[in-house]
């Protein structure tokens, strides 16, 4: 599969290896899409640096939506010696983004 129509960028993307964890990709008429998941923002960050680094072209647009979803929580009990205990809930998430790249009509 060619990444981009356009001769001069000839990259392939045939092998998932060559996207980050929890990446897809695909191509069709010069919009390259990517969904990226990842469990923590900065691991979500990362994730889509390393795709931009590879896949953005200068003068493409770039289109990002992203959403970060509770996907668990977990009750703790706080009890300190002297102290009034008073119970709190760690919340966890999972981020996502989807990238959008289209090259410029020439």
């Amino acid at each position: 599969m060619q990444l981009v129509n356009d001769p001069r960028h000839a990259r392939e993307m045939s092998e998932t290896s060559q996207l980050p964890d929890g990446t897809v990709g695909s191509q069709h008429l010069g919009v390259r899409g990517f969904s990226v998941t990842a469990p923590s923002m900065q691991e979500l960050i990362d994730r889509m640096a390393v795709i931009l680094g590879e896949h953005l072209d200068p003068g493409d647009e770039l289109h990002i939506s992203f959403n970060s979803m509770q996907n668990g929580s977990q009750e703790h009990a706080r009890a300190k010696l002297l102290q009034t205990s008073r119970p709190w809930t760690e919340l966890f998430f999972e981020y996502s983004a989807l990238l959008v790249l289209r090259g410029l009509a020439t």
